[in-house]
């Protein structure tokens, strides 16, 4: 179920890989749900005379659970995985059935043609 190829950008990990399944009023989310966490305030610091808005990011475990109600908390609000673990393994039951269904994903090998090294550092087409 899990993406085989972890994200990584200067030695900082990225999303991870996630799934989500709605099923009725109830909402699976496997993994991450991204970043930047949309329920933490954005704060603004002060530089260079300006005031800049960062928004804050916090990453949660590849593992993460995440159930909804999304009639009951449309916003998304409260996770209540912990307190209806039998809705948890109810949708993950079905979502394996479903992606039971999928071909194997296909990762070909990396082409050396495509090597920035090879076009004046540049990511450009390669092939003709």
């Amino acid at each position: 179920m899990w993406d085989p190829i972890p994200i990584t950008y200067n030695g900082q990990r990225g999303d991870g890989p996630k799934s989500a399944f709605l099923q009725g009023d109830m909402k699976l989310i496997l993994g991450p749900p991204g970043c930047p966490d949309s329920r933490l305030a954005p704060y603004t610091y002060g530089r260079n005379n300006r005031n800049t808005t960062v928004r804050n990011c916090q990453r949660l475990p590849d593992t993460s659970v995440l159930l909804y109600n999304v009639t009951a908390d449309p916003t998304e609000e409260h996770n209540i995985a912990a307190s209806h673990p039998q809705v948890v393994q109810s949708i993950k039951a079905r979502m394996q059935e479903f992606i039971a269904q999928f071909p194997n994903p296909n990762y070909p090998d990396n082409d050396p043609n495509a090597d920035p090294s090879k076009h004046n550092g540049a990511w450009t087409p390669w092939r003709p």
